[in-house]
């Protein structure tokens, strides 16, 4: 294995938490317990994957994250991982006709957490939703909830 550097946005609420770190273990295991409606899911290396709390105390509407590194052999790889139009509720959301929903998984919501690896982002929102939630369009759950910076969330702290 060689050298991992990771950046991540902790100044803004997004830390990471990397494989060297003692609480990783555990954050890993909860996110692999939840149950999901889209089966399992095929890690093996987790060795430059790491955790993603959302501690923004706001729902995230979309993600997008970038992976490079050089192989033993001099090789340079990279990938891109995204999670922006997986649901068209996203786009309806940051063009502000919609409100954000608390759903098993279209947005990652306040103090729920993601396992980022190469291959992709796992985990869902039961963390914070809890593990019975109603069935609801794409996705569990259905509350809606205003999404900070959209216009009526403007206009709601407006109104305050």
């Amino acid at each position: 294995m060689g050298n991992t550097a990771y950046r991540d946005l902790a100044a803004f609420g997004l830390p990471l938490v990397t494989p060297t770190q003692p609480e990783f273990a555990s954050l890993f295991h909860d996110i692999q317990s939840r149950p999901g409606p889209f089966g399992s899911w095929p890690i093996d290396d987790l060795s430059n994957a790491a955790v993603l709390l959302n501690e923004t105390g706001s729902a995230i509407l979309s993600i997008s994250y970038s992976w490079r590194y050089t192989t033993a052999r001099g090789g340079v790889h990279s990938s891109h991982c995204s999670n922006l139009g997986s649901s068209s509720i996203q786009l309806d959301v940051l063009s502000g006709r919609s409100q954000v929903v608390q759903d098993i998984g279209t947005f990652i919501l306040p103090g729920s957490k993601r396992l980022i690896t190469e291959r992709g982002m796992f985990g869902n929102n039961l963390d914070v939703l809890g593990q019975d939630p109603r069935p609801h369009g794409g996705g569990y759950g259905g509350r809606p909830v205003v999404a900070p910076g959209t216009r009526r969330a403007r206009r709601s702290s407006q109104e305050s």
